[in-house]
């Protein structure tokens, strides 16, 4: 069995076991899912792709088994991933009624499956008072009309009442408008439903429930607010946020497109004397600190005005926390300010590569001639770094074969997903819903996959990395493939796991030369001929040779086609012979 020093281990460090052990032991590893943290989900969902097909049957054969402690705990842990292949040992275990554990265990199982055969057993289990809180629970992932029906017959019980809250069903309204007023339990659930109607009407109701006596009142109304957007204004958020600011407030008040908001929460961000999230939960606790300033500056990314956009600037500048940096990179307005733009081509050029890599991409939007001149001079850049100071006629790929000896590959996906750079729950749906479709990347060769001039000779680098590892070869190339199809806000994974690695300059360039011509058609907007000598100078920075250099020229040549297009120059033109009147024609 695997113990809890297995489940609580690093990413990296589990999936390079997992990868080892094969196909047979991925069963043992699905069977802990229902109790082990995010972390070993990622590692374990990783491995499943990667090792590929025969994982099937492999998993088909332990259901196939007979009933034992074994095949339960697998049957648990498809149960808890919404494997399909559990359904229908799940839908037996629900008829018999074996005991109450194992059926509120195949209630929650076939809630996450959400199988149309099931949904009728699920609705017949409500008339059972110890199983109708996990019916209810199900039927609220189902989400169906059939479901919320089904609730709806039992909405005098508080399981079905918090259900149909959870998906703000309209059918309840009355309903939450009433609850507002009963006990705790009651009013917090009813708050909640309010909050997901979409009724800005009914977020008056809410603002009493901000100062309740219970917290979890308090929290359900303050979130419910915000949800509805804050109809009557952010001020009765923000009083509450200033008694005493808690990290669940953060997500809230970032969903608000509100001034007063960005302004309060760039004063967190930067530790302003009063008692907020920074001064007062930070200084009675040490955990959490980095998760929760990595919220405040996720919550800032609608800002608009520009003294918070200034504030941001400055704090940039400064910031040592790369996740914080990043979600700062991604407030919408910075690029509109000279001044903000200037602070981010400064990120771009200090070193850290994943830092560098969302800053250039944020500057491709809004660019400068410094700028292009700049990323012309990375993309005729070597992909692999340690090709910048090797001396004349080293050999390529024995550096490369160096490198892949002396690094493992499985760590250093681990250390990426590890990097705060991820949303892991996010990531783990992306993973987990491949996985119940059965649907594995390719194992196609990186060269073949990753091998055009614009891919900046990724394909040479992953390839060399799979084959220091020739036992799990095939694996790590369907990790490349499957992160190659996966993105982070808008960001390639495999990009962002190439610069992640600082050893090669390919997702980068990869990313820098497929926004480059869009960048440039951004650059011309508004010129003319006039400015063809601007041009001129950004194209002195192409390269002299390389793969790059035709589709590059290309891109220059469509760009001063159209800048010719747009004729500014003054002509003077003589109007008649006998009055001999100049007139001045500017197109315009």
């Amino acid at each position: 069995m695997i113990g809890e020093d297995v489940v609580h281990r690093p990413i990296g460090d589990l999936l390079e076991e997992i990868l080892s052990r094969g196909a047979p032991a991925i069963p043992n590893y699905i069977a802990h899912l229902p109790v082990s943290p995010l972390h070993y989900r990622i590692a374990v969902l990783l491995g499943v792709l990667g090792i590929g097909p025969e994982v099937v049957e492999v998993v088909r054969e332990r259901v196939r088994r007979r009933d034992s402690p074994e095949k339960w705990a697998t049957m648990r842990g498809l149960g808890e991933l919404g494997h399909p292949e559990a359904e229908g040992y799940f839908t037996r275990v629900l008829r018999e009624r074996s005991s109450v554990e194992a059926s509120i265990t195949a209630l929650q199982s076939l809630g996450r499956i959400r199988g149309r055969r099931s949904l009728g057993l699920i609705v017949g289990a409500l008339g059972e008072a110890y199983l109708l809180p996990s019916g209810c629970e199900a039927l609220a992932a189902f989400a169906t009309p059939e479901a919320v029906d089904a609730l709806e017959r039992c909405i005098a019980e508080l399981p079905a009442f918090r259900a149909l809250a959870s998906l703000g069903a309209g059918c309840a309204r009355d309903a939450f408008v009433v609850g507002l007023e009963r006990d705790p339990e009651w009013a917090g659930a009813a708050a909640r439903g309010i909050g997901g109607l979409g009724e800005p009407d009914l977020a008056g109701l809410l603002l009493p429930h901000l100062k309740d006596k219970n917290p979890e009142v308090r929290r359900a109304a303050f979130e419910a607010y915000a949800r509805l957007g804050a109809p009557q204004g952010s001020g009765p958020l923000l009083d509450v946020a200033q008694r005493g600011t808690e990290p669940w407030m953060i997500p809230a008040l970032g969903g608000l497109a509100d001034d007063a908001v960005h302004e309060y929460l760039v004063g967190e961000l930067e530790g302003a004397q009063r008692r907020g999230l920074l001064k007062r939960l930070f200084s009675r606790r040490r955990v959490g600190r980095d998760e929760d300033r990595r919220a405040v500056a996720r919550a800032l990314r609608g800002a608009t005005t520009p003294r918070v956009l200034e504030q941001i600037g400055v704090l940039l500048l400064d910031e040592t926390d790369p996740v914080v940096a990043r979600h700062l990179l991604g407030v919408r307005g910075l690029l509109e300010v000279a001044r903000q733009r200037d602070r981010v081509a400064e990120v771009w050029r200090r070193g850290d590569p994943l830092l560098a890599h969302v800053a250039g991409v944020a500057l491709l939007q809004n660019p400068t001639r410094p700028f292009l001149g700049e990323v012309l001079e990375f993309l005729s850049a070597p992909g692999f770094r340690e090709l910048d100071h090797a001396p004349v006629g080293a050999d390529p790929e024995h550096l490369l074969a160096v490198y892949a000896r002396d690094n493992n590959p499985a760590l250093l996906l681990g250390a990426f997903a590890d990097s705060g750079f991820l949303d892991l729950e996010h990531l783990v749906e992306a993973l987990r819903g491949r996985v119940t479709a059965w649907a594995f990347p390719s194992a196609a060769a990186p060269n073949g996959r990753f091998g055009r001039p614009e891919d900046g000779q990724v394909g040479a680098f992953l390839q060399s990395l799979g084959a220091a590892h020739p036992d799990k070869q095939e694996a790590l190339w369907r990790l490349w493939d499957l992160l190659a199809q996966l993105d982070a806000q808008g960001d390639s994974l495999l990009d962002l796991f190439l610069s992640h690695s600082g050893a090669h300059r390919g997702g980068m360039q990869r990313a820098l030369f497929a926004g480059f011509s869009s960048a440039m058609a951004k650059f011309i907007v508004g010129r003319g001929d006039r400015d063809l000598p601007e041009l001129d100078a950004i194209a002195s920075h192409l390269p002299a040779e390389g793969p790059l250099l035709r589709p590059l020229r290309e891109v220059f040549e469509r760009a001063r086609t159209a800048l010719k297009a747009e004729c500014r120059d003054i002509t003077l033109v003589v109007e008649g012979s006998t009055r001999g009147d100049l007139v001045m024609i500017e197109k315009l």
